[in-house]
């Protein structure tokens, strides 16, 4: 059998079988040769979701239908984008090629694939009047042609917004570096690692990766002299780092090398590669639970201090399993074991650098961040009447360069803003408030997470509710 009948053969099963449970799909692929594998699995797989998404469709119109009285009817389940967050994906263009990522196997055209200028400058212009943060994400945003434009059109025509950079840090040039520090943009940069040696191994390989390296931790130099020079080093990016079996043993350098850049905090993802996240442990333990561990440690040492954020991103059951064994440690212990990074730590304050920041953009015509927003915007609690919930179906949008849109990025989008687009504009509140937008928040204020990913921190249906910090916001440990 050749290669094309191997696809053609594995396609009729996934059309024949679309009930067929997934795990016993994936024993009739594995007797299939390997060296056809993942094409033919993306075959199989979408065959699958055609057919369940039009049978899960039938029956959501059937339920929408009968609640609908009910959705129109409660005001809670209204809601505007006043002083929420909107999340533009500009471009799926990226100058990075980690190997970890995801749109790697995307089509050419989708890898490609950019904003369209009207929805920028045009069809959005409802939403700048009511939101506190726009996020400007990809891809690599920095790359896009129209972004430098859009962020100086938002500034000058919305100066209350603050604007959220999402970045690998090699765009990141002196002309984006004056125009962040102008405008007291937040910037969160992908590094990854804490030396070039660990990047390339992890990362990015290669003298490409080598010099992606230098170049964007350079830039991060650069930048922060830049802050200091104009007294808004608490403005200072964040930085990131994904935990595989090559990088894992890096995260202690990592936290070092923040502190000692003097950055915001410090974010970890697990390598989602190498590890099930809709699963309840690591599929590679012997390598991502020490790291884990180290982690946990590290942030009750530096609790108060400095930020470590790793909960957004893992199995919920390996942090639960891990905690009681944090809580004994002895505190005096774990000072011992990071006098090194408690001696960077000893003059930071999460508190006092958040009340500094306040400060400047109350006087710089910005809206004023809660505590949570501040650290981790994109994932915090909003207490609605006599409930505490998830704040993305009440006020965050996220629209891809296709158009698609949703209330949160862990959601498959649902809507596509090309449909509803009525001379020239968009009624944004009319779809913010659409029927199976009422349908959502009416799920998650009776907590019922069924759309939501399992390894979100803030989603209770597998796990008790373990938000995306421990000990930073509400305590510290002297």
């Amino acid at each position: 059998m050749n290669r094309t009948e191997q696809n053609r053969t594995l396609l009729s099963i996934g059309k024949q079988c679309s009930d067929i449970h997934k795990n016993k799909l994936k024993a009739f692929i594995r007797k299939i040769c390997p060296s056809v594998l993942w094409q033919a699995t993306h075959k199989v797989k979408a065959a699958l979701k055609k057919a369940k998404t039009a049978f899960k469709n039938k029956r959501e119109e059937k339920c929408l239908s009968k609640l609908l009285p009910e959705l129109l009817a409660n005001p809670l389940l209204h809601s505007t984008m006043e002083d929420g967050l909107l999340r533009i994906r500009i471009t799926n263009q990226c100058n990075a090629r980690c190997r970890y990522c995801g749109q790697q196997f995307w089509p050419q055209e989708l890898q490609k694939s950019s904003m369209k200028s009207e929805v920028l400058f045009e069809y959005c212009k409802p939403l700048y009047e009511q939101i506190k943060i726009l996020l400007l994400t990809g891809g690599d945003p920095l790359i896009s042609k129209n972004s430098i434009p859009f962020c100086r059109f938002i500034s000058e025509n919305y100066p209350q917004i603050t604007i959220f950079l999402e970045t690998n840090g090699i765009a990141f040039t002196k002309e984006w570096q004056q125009l962040a520090m102008e405008h007291l943009m937040k910037v969160h940069v992908s590094v990854n690692a804490s030396n070039e040696e660990v990047f390339r191994k992890g990362c990015y390989k290669g003298e490409a990766g080598g010099s992606a390296y230098r170049k964007l931790t350079r830039n991060i130099s650069d930048y922060m002299a830049l802050l200091r020079e104009n007294g808004l080093e608490m403005f200072a990016p964040d930085v990131s780092m994904v935990v595989n079996k090559d990088t894992a043993d890096d995260v202690r350098a990592f936290v070092k090398y923040a502190l000692t850049e003097e950055l915001h905090h410090c974010k970890f993802y697990f390598d989602y590669t190498e590890n099930d996240m809709s699963g309840d442990y690591f599929g590679n333990p012997e390598t991502s639970r020490p790291a884990l561990y180290e982690l946990m440690k590290l942030e009750r040492a530096l609790a108060g201090k400095f930020f470590v954020y790793f909960r957004l991103w893992i199995p919920l059951k390996e942090a639960e399993m891990m905690q009681p064994k944090v809580e004994t440690i002895p505190m005096d212990e774990l000072k011992a074991e990071y006098s090194d990074i408690l001696e960077l730590a000893k003059r930071r304050s999460m508190k006092a650098e958040y009340e500094a920041r306040q400060a400047i953009r109350k006087r710089n015509g910005k809206k004023e961040f809660l505590f949570d927003e501040d650290w981790t915007s994109t994932i915090r609690q909003i207490a609605i009447q006599d409930k505490v919930v998830c704040f993305a179906p009440f006020r965050l949008l996220d629209i891809y360069p296709d158009g698609k849109f949703e209330c949160c990025g862990w959601i498959t989008p649902r809507f596509d803003l090309n449909a509803v687009i009525r001379n020239g504009s968009i009624e944004w509140e009319k779809e913010y408030n659409n029927v199976k937008m009422r349908k959502l928040r009416k799920d998650i204020l009776e907590n019922r997470y069924d759309i939501c990913q399992k390894c979100c921190p803030l989603n209770p249906k597998y796990n008790e509710i373990c938000t995306s910090h421990r000990y930073g916001y509400e305590r510290s440990e002297e």
